[in-house]
This record gives structure tokens, sequence and C-alpha cells, in this order.
């Protein structure tokens, strides 16, 4: 029976800080994500980064759903949106780019990282 007073010493500490950073649980997938990442040739082939953008935008959803956005400063907001809207520029460079392949590719990473931006 020790073993439920460890467990509770360990929850107050845990709620205080879920409490003054609610998105700590979506930053902490995130951080996995990077990891296996890491751990799978750098993230550089698709078959790793694909599935791990899918993860990332369902984590800014829940936080965009989820989380407040009052105390977001002006600035990052804006470098947010240029960051997006030069994502959506990659995109639409791809109608112009001779290999439509490679330019879909850049453009689904600049949407990651994009994503991650606007996650952290």
């Amino acid at each position: 029976m020790a073993a439920v007073p460890g467990a509770r010493q360990l929850a107050v500490p845990l709620r205080a800080a879920l409490i003054r950073y609610p998105a700590l649980p979506l930053v902490a997938v995130a951080g996995i994500t990077f990891v296996w990442f890491a751990a799978s040739n750098g993230g550089y082939d698709p078959t790793t980064w694909y599935p791990g953008t899918l993860i990332v935008l369902a984590l800014v959803a829940m936080a965009v759903i989820a989380l407040p956005v009052a105390g977001l400063p002006r600035l990052v907001a804006v470098a947010a949106i240029a960051l997006f809207a030069y994502t959506a520029w990659s995109y639409l460079s791809i109608g112009w780019a001779h290999q439509k392949g490679d330019a879909w590719d850049g453009a689904n990473r600049t949407l990651l990282y994009a994503l991650v931006f606007a996650l952290f």
C-alpha cells in the first residue's frame, strides 16, 4: 500500500503543471514524434514524416479547439500567418513546377514546419 501515497505525491505537481501549462500533453506527444523522426533516419523519408505531419496536424487541431488564444503575442500570430502563407505559396508553385512531385514534397514539408511552429 506504500505505492498509493507515492502516486498521490506525484499527482499534485503533475496537476499543477497541467493547470499552469495546459499544452503540456500536446507538446509531449510532439516531442515523442520528433524523437521518432530522429531515430528513423532523421525524419528524411516520406514514410516517416508524412505520418508525423498527420500527428502534428491532429495536435494543432486539438490545441485550437481546447486551448485559449488570448495570451498569444501579436508578433507570434503574424509570424504564424506568414509561415502558413508561405505554405500556401508552396502549394501554388506546384502549378508551374517542372518536377511536380518534388514541389508537392516540398510543399508538404513546409506544411509540417508551419504546423510545428503553430503548435509550439
